[in-house]
């Protein structure tokens, strides 16, 4: 189960972007969850975990915008959506500056996996992956090579194979 610790503030602001699409909410919080997991095992300083963690909930805020907008909910849209729809939620929590900056730098580039450059973007991939990689990988088959591929990570590793494999 979610493990929220002092994100709760957040939620609010999750479930306002999200009123009118709850699997959204149900896909932050997995998110959300795998990501803290992940963050946890590889022990990351507080900074780089409140950074993985905001930006595991934020991830996707432009996703309904960019619906309206451009009646896709395409990454590329996303990217141009999420970001300032990002930074309001941040501002309004009192996030330092760094911090904005770089979740928003996260927001506007998830989808694009050549530009992950930390440990806090790396984590929050391979936690969004975990939620979605039976939409991206349809064909079960190809899971154990994609998450050996993909997966960077040890505890993302372990996550994924336990999950999809069966098997540590």
């Amino acid at each position: 189960m979610i493990t929220v610790e002092n994100y709760d503030s957040y939620w609010d602001d999750i479930n306002t972007v999200y009123r009118d699409d709850p699997g959204m909410i149900e896909h932050t919080r997995k998110v959300y969850d795998y990501a803290l997991q992940i963050a946890q095992a590889l022990q990351v300083s507080p900074e780089e975990k409140n950074t993985t963690l905001v930006a595991a909930l934020l991830h996707d805020v432009g996703i309904v915008e960019a619906y309206k907008k451009f009646g896709s909910r395409e990454g590329e849209y996303q990217h141009r959506e999420g970001p300032p729809i990002a930074r309001k939620i941040m501002e309004r929590h009192g996030e330092k500056k760094s911090t904005i900056e770089r979740v928003v730098f996260i927001v506007a580039n998830h989808h694009d996996f050549s530009k992950v450059d930390g440990t806090d973007f790396r984590i929050l991939v391979e936690a969004d992956m975990l939620v979605n990689l039976p939409e991206i990988e349809p064909d079960s088959k190809k899971w154990a090579g994609f998450i050996e591929e993909f997966f960077q990570t040890e505890p993302g590793k372990k996550i994924a194979r336990e999950t999809f494999l069966k098997k540590a």
